[in-house]
């Protein structure tokens, strides 16, 4: 590939595109051919920067065309953190994007705006509409964290559209993972009072999250559990990644070597994944309280219906949902497995965990799953959840992902029965 550097708009979005579909393809070569591609959406990224600015002052947006390539030029490198938070989620990778530098540039405008088909109904629009957000999104992002108060700013939240939530919701996750990577470098493996203090802080970030998105669904008549509406799958998805950060800010064990996606051999794949089913996992009421939140994931296409879900997901879910879902199971299955584990051996559960237990009954009994009262509840729920993955997917990776799943549900089977 030619540097990036100098490389026009529809260049660097074709290669955006091609990156993205390369590398949620389930072919690992080329899964690796576009991690390395990632580099160039990198330097591509930061070569935009200093116009992207939300105070920039360089370029005029009173002109349709002007506006369209400055608003094309910001969406793509929205897409860019979007991917590179997929990539964490997906195979461990690094996301690439520092919040702190490379989040100084404009929330996406208005989806009204972005949408006009013709100048005359872009200007008829933009007489009553901002032509770009004055919060950037690493303004929006602190906002979250309660360093500036949302409702101190001139762009009021829930007027922000569905996919300038969507991103904020992807830069609070890479936030949470650069803060949880901290935290486990510089912290002791005991918990003091300035980690639980600090969990404290992400715990009433992450409901202003859920507060913002509740707003937002709101003011453009979306819901959590829908995706019939033509704004709601982009808030469906913001919701699946706010669970994701839920799991990355909470759950503190050996986590899954995610590269085994992209592993030829399914012994080495094999081999990872006995070392995540064998690492120990400790618990504490945030990790319940992720685990909850991560379990609402699987409650949506069990109500929905399992078998319709098994053949219309890969047409109505995006992959962006699939890979939350995916990191969703990986947490709640290990988890669920830990706590069973305890309650067969007369360990102390504490009765929030009782109650997440009772919840994946009443979801595993909504789906009439045959089991027996010896069987494992984490089994069984990685069985069914790797069973929407088999079916009918336009993404190559999802194949893998099931059989990863239904790889682990034999671990926890026969786990269990050795308890």
């Amino acid at each position: 590939m030619p540097t990036s550097a100098s490389a026009p708009l529809s260049l660097a979005q074709a290669r955006l595109l091609l990156v993205f579909f390369a590398s949620f393809s389930g072919e690992p070569q080329l899964i690796r051919q576009a991690l390395v591609g990632c580099g160039f959406l990198s330097a591509e990224f930061r070569s935009r920067m200093s116009r992207m600015r939300p105070v920039s002052t360089a370029i005029e947006l009173f002109d349709w065309r002007t506006w369209v390539e400055h608003e094309s030029t910001k969406r793509l490198m929205c897409s860019s953190m979007i991917l590179g938070n997929l990539l964490v989620i997906t195979y461990g990778m690094v996301p690439g994007f520092s919040i702190l530098e490379d989040a100084d540039i404009g929330i996406p405008a208005d989806d009204a705006l972005w949408e006009a088909k013709m100048a005359s109904d872009w200007e008829t629009l933009a007489a009553n509409k901002p032509l770009s957000p004055h919060l950037g999104l690493r303004e929006a992002t602190s906002a979250i964290f309660g360093q500036t108060p949302l409702e101190k700013k001139s762009d009021v939240c829930w007027e922000w559209s569905p996919f300038a939530a969507s991103v904020v919701m992807h830069s609070v996750a890479i936030a949470i993972w650069y803060l949880t990577q901290g935290q486990q470098v510089c912290h002791s493996a005991i918990r003091n009072s300035k980690e639980r203090h600090d969990a404290s802080q992400i715990a009433a970030a992450l409901s202003r999250c859920r507060d913002l998105l509740a707003g937002v669904a709101d003011a453009h008549t979306g819901t959590e559990g829908a995706w019939n509406e033509a704004e709601s799958p982009l808030l469906f998805n913001a919701f699946a990644i706010l669970r994701v950060s839920y799991g990355r800010a909470f759950i503190r064990f050996h986590s899954l070597d995610r590269s085994l996606l992209f592993k030829e051999s399914s012994q080495v794949m094999l081999s990872i994944l006995r070392r995540y089913f064998e690492a120990v996992q400790d618990r504490d009421p945030f990790m319940t309280m992720a685990v909850s939140c991560a379990l609402e994931g699987f409650a949506i296409p069990i109500r929905a219906g399992i078998l319709l879900m098994r053949k219309t997901a890969a047409f109505k879910w995006s992959v962006e949902h699939a890979l939350a879902s995916w990191d969703a199971g990986l947490l709640v299955t290990k988890w669920l497995y830990a706590v069973e584990c305890s309650y067969r051996t007369n360990e102390p559960v504490t009765p929030e965990e009782k109650q997440v237990l009772d919840s994946v009954r009443q979801l595993l009994n909504e789906v009439e799953s045959h089991r027996s009262e010896q069987s494992s509840l984490a089994a069984e729920l990685a069985r069914m959840w790797a069973s929407i993955y088999d079916d009918t997917w336009v993404w190559g990776v999802a194949p893998r992902i099931g059989w990863v799943l239904r790889e682990l549900a034999n671990m926890y089977e026969t786990g269990i029965v050795a308890v």
